[in-house]
């Protein structure tokens, strides 16, 4: 049994107290037992001692109609009628799926690189995966949708969708399996399967003695199965060969959330900490290469690490004031896409491209060509979904 649920039930089972006697005698509520509920009692509740000894209590409706604050409860071998606290009762009353140990399912989302959606048939709907490592200094910025298209992943969306992912929580245990009619829960033929997959990796914990706790894990993959919903709240799901319920605005983040909702819409994605160099290159115009500068410094223990903030900015050979450079890249990241393309648009030879390399050797690129007489198609990393106004794109020094 749950560790936490048995704990309940064992207190209220050993600390059973009564609030007020209403009668000493039989007589006076065993002729009208059914008024009182205990002809067919709310609760009954059988106490075995380990010396032998038994008790036997009968819990019938409420003393309180309007309250419901207390309860008529009897015991065998007693002739009295008693009243009992509503919040005893209820302990008592746990359900028997409340009893049963729920295994959780742990992902976390420092180890996620993929997610994955798929129908009932098996067909992959949805997809979003990590490009690179899980342990790479600017992995939050490099998720791409996978399916049903392929494009750049927006950060925050995915943030949410991670940071959702690993606070999943199973509901309530209903049973095993291969013990129930999985069509009663609309499990026997799933309209609907999610993926988590981690990689291998650790991850890490403050105990509450302070102490930092390193965990390894495998690489692994977390799979529910849903099924039909048992109210508006909760939906039934399938995991691990066991069936439990589970909060349906929880994983509706990823059931109904639709993948052209979660593609960047602003074109640069490297944060400046992350960002090793840029190079732009424009029709009938010089090459521009930015190199940045990263100096190593010491913290406050003495220990050298790498300062992620850089000072210095080269500009094609020549150093330029890194702030200059600094606050036009703010600018040029909050460069946001004016609209989406139709589909079946054919890209034509870019007339300006961006290429971003960064701190963990990543690579990424914005290509700019021809759309119309007011807009440029925008291609990110090569692949192309909208357009941006014409000059849009801020200047860097």
């Amino acid at each position: 049994a749950d560790e936490n649920a048995a704990r309940i039930i064992l207190d209220a089972a050993a600390n059973l107290t009564y609030e007020d006697v209403f009668t000493d005698r039989r007589e006076d509520w065993e002729p009208e037992a059914a008024e009182f509920g205990m002809k067919d009692p709310l609760v009954t509740l059988r106490i075995l001692f380990r010396d032998g000894e038994q008790v036997t209590a009968r819990i019938g409706d409420s003393a309180d109609p309007e309250d419901h604050a207390y309860y008529y409860l009897t015991v065998d071998g007693d002739d009295r009628l008693y009243a009992i606290a509503s919040g005893t009762v209820e302990d008592l009353r746990s359900e028997k799926e409340l009893l049963h140990p729920v295994r959780q399912i742990q992902i976390f989302s420092a180890l996620l690189d993929r997610i994955t959606v798929k129908d009932g048939t098996g067909a992959t709907v949805k997809e979003w995966a990590l490009q690179g490592k899980v342990s790479d200094r600017d992995a939050a910025e490099n998720w791409l949708v996978t399916a049903p298209f392929t494009y750049p992943a927006d950060y925050d969306v995915i943030k949410n969708m991670r940071d959702t992912a690993e606070s999943l929580r199973l509901g309530v245990y209903i049973g095993s399996a291969k013990d129930l009619n999985l069509a009663d829960y609309g499990l026997d033929q799933p309209g609907t399967e999610i993926a988590f997959h981690m990689a291998e990796g650790s991850t890490g914990t403050v105990s509450d003695a302070g102490v930092y706790d390193v965990s390894d894990w495998e690489e692994r993959t977390v799979t529910l199965a849903l099924g039909s919903p048992k109210s508006e709240m909760v939906d039934y799901v399938l995991s691990d060969g066991e069936v439990y319920t589970i909060n349906h605005f929880s994983i509706s983040t990823f059931t109904q959330t639709d993948p052209i909702d979660t593609a960047a819409r602003y074109l640069v994605s490297t944060p400046l900490n992350s960002l090793d160099s840029v190079m732009v290159e424009q029709q009938g115009k010089e090459t521009v290469h930015y190199a940045l500068i990263h100096q190593d410094s010491q913290d406050t223990a003495g220990n050298d690490h790498e300062d992620i903030s850089a000072d210095r900015c080269i500009r094609n050979g020549e150093e330029i004031p890194y702030e200059t450079f600094a606050a036009a890249y703010e600018r040029l990241l909050t460069v946001t896409v004016s609209g989406r393309l139709k589909d079946g648009y054919t890209v034509k030879e870019p007339h300006t491209k961006y290429t971003f390399r960064t701190v963990s050797a990543g690579t990424h690129t914005i290509e700019l060509s021809d759309y119309d007489g007011m807009h440029d198609v925008v291609s990110m990393d090569g692949h192309t979904l909208f357009y941006l106004i014409r000059d849009g794109m801020t200047e860097l020094p």
